[in-house]
């Protein structure tokens, strides 16, 4: 449990029944128990809640209607889709940059210095 050995657990114990006392030990074991208990259960509960939406629905029923009706639109072109192809039909247009390799380093081209 956690990587503590008998050694560790004992040394636990002691120092608890030094800093809260052999009347208030008994209370603070339970009420530590408790909430253990009740930390286990909401963490079972969150990893359940997470594997049932990560599971498909079984049941498709809900769905089929709607991927009827799409498929019977999709020989028929969607509302926005002309829009689209005429907008994607127009070639993009880049102005041309010039590149370093391009310009012209006077520099080198200036010849001998002195």
């Amino acid at each position: 449990m956690f990587g503590i050995g008998l050694p560790e657990m004992i040394l636990i114990i002691g120092v608890a029944l030094l800093v809260v006392g052999p009347e208030k030990l008994p209370g603070l074991a339970k009420t530590l128990a408790r909430q253990m208990v009740e930390l286990k259960r909401a963490a079972n509960s969150l990893k359940d809640s997470l594997n049932e939406e990560d599971r498909p629905p079984t049941n498709h029923d809900d769905v089929l209607p709607q991927v009827v009706e799409l498929t019977a639109q999709s020989p028929q072109a969607l509302p926005g889709d002309q829009w689209v192809h005429e907008q994607t039909q127009d070639p993009i247009e880049i102005p041309h940059q010039r590149m370093p390799s391009d310009l012209e380093f006077s520099a080198i081209n200036v010849g001998p210095v002195g």
